[in-house]
């Protein structure tokens, strides 16, 4: 499988010290009692190499280590940070071995039993490890948090975070949070655990691909409320894709266009949240079946609606918005969507919709009733002119698509003559074709 560990990476293997273990066998036990296949924990281990040479080539990820590998500085101290160290080293010794970093990093995987994110959690809050969660623990954690999203909180603010948390999960009232406790907490608000899943841990590539520098940015679009980046091939003269962070989404922490923070994480729209509009943008294309039914993994068939192509990626660029100064690091590298740049006359704000053709409407219709859009409008449907001069539109920005509540959904085309008009036959027959319940479990293998 040619996954092999240096020595000093097996040292302690099971828990004895230089007692050297077939890196084969332990792989596949690994494989078996975590949520990595052998290829995962194969990347894994080159990805544990990077980290525990960092600082000193010596196998093991050192504290300095890792808090360079999260903040892109060894120096930079965060209580969070801290925690999660800790919990990984479940030997106690200061350092993370392989076999650690992988039990560990399991936990975060989409596939992980969500008792086992919910306990991870429980352990991350309880900062004295004294089998509780107490109030000042909360208020460390939500400290170190605001501070390393660089965000300012009023000690009231905190304060009736705080509050509000212990009336709804100190069932019994004796100021702490027991683990019975927290586990009726979590089921409650499963959003809590949010940040125990990490999507790109699960391999799929339709939406998510690395990309680790994408050196040529043509111009930030101005034309939107969040951080839109248009990207250019190599000779600079096309644009290729667009790229859209989740951090400088609308209301995000680092917005480029000066948006307020959201107080509770909501988003623009009711019912969706700060931060999620990339993964809406990829389920939206998941979703776009082409006519013959979902495309295969590889496949590259157009969608019924004709989304375009969009991924998960991760990317490092001067360009982007970085308040606090940009360096080449691991700490600067952002995470969102990218999607394929669409050659275009305009969208449908720039003529009147009489020009366009019914079928052409009536397909953007179907999507966006399926996806509950809570942000269609004239300006995100592109309009090509093709060389039998005929219309094609092209819908884009669904980071409002799929929201929990259906206040907002707005469709400009209600208003268009096209939408009174009949779906035709080719239409029925793919409306008939679709299957809610085997979306549901597309986007769950997604990990969406």
């Amino acid at each position: 499988m040619g996954c092999c560990f240096s020595k000093q990476g097996q040292r302690r293997l099971n828990g004895h010290h230089n007692e050297e273990q077939d890196p084969s066998a332990l792989a596949l036990v690994l494989a078996a009692q975590t949520c990595f296949d052998i290829c995962d924990i194969e990347a894994l281990y080159d990805l544990f190499k990077k980290l525990s040479s960092s600082i000193v080539d010596d196998g093991l990820i050192s504290k300095e280590e890792f808090q360079l590998g999260l903040f892109g500085s060894s120096k930079k101290r965060n209580l969070f940070a801290d925690r999660v160290f800790d919990l990984f080293d479940t030997g106690k010794d200061g350092v993370i071995e392989f076999e650690e970093f992988v039990r560990g990093l399991s936990v975060f995987h989409p596939a992980a039993p969500q008792t086992q994110k919910a306990a991870f959690a429980f352990q991350l809050h309880d900062i004295r490890q004294s089998g509780f969660i107490e109030r000042d623990e909360v208020r460390e954690m939500i400290v170190a948090l605001l501070g390393e999203s660089q965000l300012v909180f009023s000690d009231h603010t905190i304060h009736l975070i705080i509050d509000k948390a212990f009336e709804e999960a100190d069932l019994k009232g004796d100021g702490k949070i027991d683990p019975e406790e927290w586990q009726q907490f979590v089921d409650q608000n499963p959003s809590l655990l949010s940040n125990m899943t990490i999507p790109y841990l699960k391999k799929n590539p339709l939406s998510l691909r690395f990309i680790p520098i994408l050196r040529e940015i043509a111009c930030t679009s101005s034309a939107t409320t969040g951080g839109t980046y248009l990207m250019q091939d190599s000779t600079g003269n096309h644009h290729v894709s667009v790229f859209k962070p989740m951090d400088e989404e609308p209301m995000a922490v680092n917005n480029p266009r000066g948006l307020p923070c959201s107080y509770n994480n909501e988003g623009l729209k009711r019912g969706t949240k700060v931060g999620e509009g990339a993964l809406r943008e990829v389920a939206a294309y998941i979703l776009d079946h082409p006519k013959k039914g979902p495309r295969l993994m590889t496949g590259e068939a157009v969608g019924f609606a004709g989304v375009p192509p969009t991924v998960i990626v991760r990317c490092l660029h001067k360009e982007f918005h970085h308040p606090n100064g940009f360096a080449s690091s691991l700490k600067h590298v952002k995470i969102g969507s990218l999607q394929k740049f669409m050659s275009n006359d305009g969208n449908c704000e720039d003529i009147g919709p009489g020009a366009f053709p019914v079928e052409e409407v009536h397909k953007i219709t179907v999507l966006d009733i399926r996806l509950a859009n809570a942000d269609r409008h004239a300006g995100n449907i592109l309009i090509r002119k093709e060389d039998d001069a005929q219309i094609k539109l092209i819908p884009i920005d669904h980071g409002y698509c799929l929201p929990d509540k259906f206040e907002d959904c707005t469709f400009d085309w209600l208003y268009w003559p096209q939408a009174r008009q009949p779906y035709s036959p080719d239409a029925i027959e793919y409306i008939n074709t679709l299957d809610a319940e085997k979306d549901i479990e597309l986007l769950k293998y997604y990990a969406l």
